[in-house]
């Protein structure tokens, strides 16, 4: 930070030098002095002298704004700098399925941050069963969230949160045949009507990706593979286009803008399976994470894509 930016700001608040002097502790003077050396650096007039009290000039208003920020910034590194000291901030070190978290955590995360004040969130990457237990084993994470992995007994127990349901995502100019569902829910196509689609495979290290041939394999429906895609953002993009179909679990939708992808039900797709949430066994959640857990159960309730898991699917927490 300048070191001038707490003198300008006082006279510009005081409207004088000889106030903002006294209450910086200087001698008018002194404060007069540095306001000449800092207007001959930056080549400005500062404050109108004609004007009682002082007019902060275009320029002076230019740098008022940046150093107002600049001096709050600092003034929050040091309270935070402070806490950390004090062992006041608080952490919570969430394992989770990284597509699924960009889908679904950012609403969470923001709402985490505005009712529960200073707890820092640090997420993980716990989509696979090796990493998920060996982060909860070597306890570099509280707990799992939104990940696909089973509970491990020795390690943790588990909360089916949601079903992760396998749809059909394609470009909402198209018309596909589809029948109405039983429920009021999404329309359902058949398998073989998918088979005459130009379809875009998602990445192959992605689970529902070889879960996808395996269904319409079973469904006796073959692909027409238009495309392999590199990354569930170029997926999504290609159908925006217009340029085909995917696949995608109903987790996988929620980020996507809703007036340019329509969403079907697969007739005869089963559920690709669970989302969990995954506690350590050695010790009992902090109110931070019965928090963040409580909100995303909260978030998963309002959306109509997400089914909520069977509670005999659950194990007790």
């Amino acid at each position: 930070m300048d070191d001038n930016a707490p003198y300008l700001i006082a006279i510009a608040d005081e409207g004088s030098i000889s106030k903002a002097a006294q209450r910086m502790h200087l001698s008018q003077p002194a404060l007069s002095q540095r306001l000449k050396q800092l207007e001959g650096q930056l080549g400005v007039t500062l404050f109108d002298r004609s004007h009682t009290p002082l007019a902060p000039t275009h320029a002076c208003q230019i740098y008022l704004e940046w150093a107002r920020k600049a001096v709050e910034a600092e003034h929050e590194m040091r309270r935070e700098v402070s806490a950390v000291a004090s062992n006041a901030v608080r952490r919570l070190q969430i394992g989770t399925s990284i597509p699924r978290a960009n889908s679904m955590l950012p609403d969470i995360v923001a709402r985490f941050y505005r009712e529960r004040k200073g707890c820092v969130v640090s997420l993980h990457d716990a989509g696979v069963p090796e990493t998920h237990n060996h982060l909860l084993a070597a306890s570099e994470i509280d707990c799992a969230i939104l990940t696909p992995v089973r509970p491990e007994p020795s390690l943790c127990r588990g909360e089916a949160l949601c079903d992760e349901l396998m749809l059909l995502a394609a470009p909402s100019t198209w018309n596909l045949p589809a029948k109405k569902a039983r429920d009021g829910g999404l329309p359902v196509v058949e398998p073989s009507a998918i088979a005459n689609l130009p379809f875009i495979m998602p990445p192959r290290q992605l689970k529902h990706a070889w879960a996808i041939r395996t269904m319409m394999d079973t469904a006796g429906a073959r692909l027409d593979v238009l495309m392999h895609s590199c990354s569930n953002e170029m997926t999504w993009e290609m159908i925006r286009r217009g340029l085909g179909v995917s696949i995608a679990p109903n987790t996988f939708t929620l980020s996507q803008p809703k007036d340019q992808l329509a969403y079907y039900r697969i007739d005869g797709f089963a559920s690709l399976g669970h989302l969990y949430y995954n506690r350590r066994i050695d010790r009992s959640p902090s109110e931070d994470e019965k928090a963040f857990v409580s909100m995303v159960k909260e978030w998963i309730s309002e959306h109509p894509l997400l089914a909520s898991a069977n509670a005999e699917q659950s194990m007790p927490l």
